[in-house]
């Protein structure tokens, strides 16, 4: 059994080596320098020496200088297995001294056992490049020995500066991030910057699409100006799809660095020249958004530094991107919130139906992004209907349609929202397929219109592109068609439009109370906080005698107190620790935040005292006005008393809850300076209302 000798100053590699060699039958040695590796040789000899060259106390070219030298040893196979001197003058001079071969890491362990066993077996003829190993002069070794050491150092020097101009990317990368722009725009400028700043022959980035299934290029810097639009149309991939590799770091989330596409038999050559190709996935926790990719045109281009420098920069992406989409949704439920108060006044206002219909319409298609829709009045007692509205269709051939050779038809039967597309072509009436070839359609939807359990008409949107909606998207069709129901039945009936109203209203209130349980869920460390200090706020206002109407403001703001945290990066909010300085800046803007979103909508300006105001002091030390004593409004002097006791009255990662008789002794205490003094008492009353309750 061949005994071998590995030497090599990383346990890591010492430990491939030998699993490598034992696993396949032959005894191990370890050394971790050259030193240690000539002592152990001398007392048990081996038959083969396999040692890397950059090593403390003796290097691996001194090493072999003295193995040579050595009568014992010389006749023994040496092997120069190395990562760092990869230069061909390194190999000529490692083979001047006689070593047999010179090989670079990291290889195939099936190639490295082949090349193993062909020098033990003396099978030396596929070594087109080696040397005779005379004895060199003292002075010429080390002539060569430091000018391979000079080589190798100024090799080190480049690759720091590479290391700290990619270091530096990621901070550079980290101050785009945190500025509020478009998620494209963030991503070409962190595309542009490893290019210009880090060095990177090229970047590119793919999104995830999960509804469709596909990965597709969105952006790409380091190719010609001309060539992206071409890159966008072939550069598509199934998500999981694994020949290509782009599609599998999008499913499965795990990096993949690519030293030789010629040898990745998975690989795809979707570009020309491509031989190296480093994938890094750009997940934050489960949530997979992208791949970022990039290629080289030489080989062995990536290393495990790149690997995971690269991968930090697109976590520190990820997160971006997920707290841009959070903003996003707010924003988009504002909005449709927004259109939902418009029809509501349009309702309220007596409005002719057809002008509210058709400000509906127009909402159908801004806010669900749709090429045309129509809604159809159906009377059910006379069969008959006919188009109220549309928009959005090249000819009228759509009010030729009879009820009987309509898709709404199947609508009213099943009383439920129905899907068509052009898969279902042989499903759809004559008729109807004629107008969607004629308008270039390829998917409908449409859904009925009921009021009070009749069905009053049939919603329909159509789209010329495949689309797939999430359930967000169905709701908010559904949630139109009801509009639409809203406006009919009033035109109907004038006196159900009070009930109606209050409808909204609760809708409204709902919606409310939807964003405040996703804040809460987003703030799993203060979860239940809203619905506790809205419940307390309430029963505040009303013991202080306010109205119902101020009473209903309360409630609003309290359940939207904390709605201006959207814009906390989760860093911060989730911190399990004191917030440091900085750090509070960002979370003190909070209130600001709460102001920009809701001074947008009319219906809540009333509600909008407590988010807004509600961290001021009586004294004038609180934010973001540093109003004092009844300059602040009374919903938020009697809320910032509830505030603070709930909080303190609850678990956080950084401190336990706070005893009754503690937090209440808080509030004393900060009688006249933090509260209201004239509150605190009443509060204080309120407590023990509850507690006898």
């Amino acid at each position: 059994m061949s005994r071998f000798l590995i030497v090599d100053d990383l346990p890591q590699n010492l430990y491939f080596l030998e699993v490598l060699l034992k696993t396949n039958g032959y005894e191990v040695d370890q050394a971790s320098n050259g030193a240690e590796a000539l002592e152990i040789a001398r007392s048990r000899r081996p038959d083969m020496i396999i040692t890397d060259i950059l090593m403390p106390v003796m290097d691996g070219f001194s090493l072999c200088r003295a193995w040579k030298k050595d009568e014992q040893l010389k006749n023994i196979p040496f092997i120069f297995y190395t990562a760092t001197y990869t230069d061909q003058k390194d190999k000529q001079f490692a083979l001047s001294l006689g070593a047999d071969r010179f090989l670079f890491k990291p290889m195939e362990p099936d190639a490295l056992l082949e090349m193993i066993r062909e020098v033990l077996a003396g099978q030396d003829n596929t070594l087109t490049d080696a040397l005779e190993a005379p004895d060199m002069e003292e002075q010429n070794f080390f002539r060569e020995y430091n000018d391979t050491l000079i080589r190798k150092l100024e090799d080190k020097m480049l690759q720091i500066q590479r290391s700290n101009s990619r270091l530096f990317t990621i901070f550079h990368t980290s101050n785009i991030l945190g500025v509020n722009k478009p998620v494209n725009e963030s991503i070409h400028e962190v595309l542009s910057a490893l290019v210009e700043k880090a060095d990177y022959q090229n970047a590119l980035y793919f999104s995830v699409d999960e509804t469709q299934g596909k990965i597709q290029l969105i952006d790409a810097v380091g190719f010609a100006e001309n060539a992206l639009e071409g890159l966008r149309r072939d550069l598509v991939f199934k998500v999981g799809e694994e020949v290509g590799l782009i599609g599998w770091v999008g499913h499965t989330g795990e990096a993949i660095n690519i030293l030789n596409t010629a040898k990745e038999s998975r690989w795809t050559q979707i570009l020309p020249g491509v031989n190296s190709v480093l994938l890094i996935p750009v997940r934050h926790e489960k949530n997979i958004h992208g791949v970022l990719a990039l290629f080289n045109d030489a080989t062995m281009a990536f290393t495990e530094e790149d690997e995971h420098i690269l991968t930090a920069l697109a976590n520190n992406l990820a997160i971006s991107i997920e707290d841009r989409m959070n903003k996003n949704l707010i924003q988009k439920q504002i909005q449709q919130l927004s259109a939902l108060h418009a029809i509501d006044l349009s309702i309220n206002s007596g409005t002719d139906l057809v002008l509210t219909l058709n400000l509906l319409l127009s909402f159908v298609i801004s806010q669900l992004n749709v090429d045309a829709a129509d809604i159809f009045l159906f009377n059910r007692e006379a069969y008959s209907w006919k188009i109220a509205v549309k928009a959005g269709f090249f000819s009228d051939t759509i009010r030729n349609i009879s009820l009987d050779n309509s898709l709404s038809k199947q609508v009213i039967l099943e009383q439920r929202t129905l899907h068509f597309s052009e898969k279902d072509m042989s499903s759809i009436p004559p008729s109807i397929r004629r107008i969607w070839q004629s308008e270039g359609f390829v998917v409908y939807w449409g859904t009925p219109i009921i009021a009070r359990g009749v069905v009053k008409g049939v919603l329909e949107v159509f789209h010329r592109s495949p689309l797939t909606p999430n359930s967000e998207w169905l709701n908010f069709l559904e949630t139109l068609a009801g509009q639409a129901a809203i406006a009919i039945e009033n035109t109907e009936i004038r006196n159900g439009l009070l009930r109606s109203n209050m409808e909204l209203t609760l809708a409204y209130d709902a919606t409310i109370q939807g964003w405040s349980e996703a804040l809460d869920l987003r703030d799993k460390e203060t979860e239940g906080h809203t619905l506790r200090v809205t419940d307390m706020a309430v029963q505040f206002a009303r013991k202080l005698g306010m109205s119902e109407t101020d009473v209903l403001n309360v409630r609003r703001g309290a359940l939207l107190h904390d709605i201006g945290k959207i814009g906390v990066p989760d860093n911060i909010l989730h911190k399990p620790a004191l917030l440091s300085e900085a750090e509070w800046v960002i979370m003190k803007k909070h209130p600001e935040t709460a102001y920009n979103l809701i001074s947008k909508i009319d219906y809540l300006q009333d509600a909008i005292d407590i988010p807004y105001l509600h961290h001021e002091k009586w004294d004038g030390s609180g934010y973001p006005k540093g109003l004092r004593g009844k300059e602040i409004p009374l919903a938020a002097r009697l809320f910032a008393i509830i505030d603070v006791w709930d909080a303190l009255s609850s678990d956080r990662p950084y401190r336990p809850a706070w005893s009754r008789e503690s937090v209440l002794e808080h509030i004393r205490q900060n009688s006249g300076t933090h509260f209201d003094p004239d509150l605190v008492p009443v509060f204080i009353e309120l407590l023990q209302e509850y507690s006898e309750k």
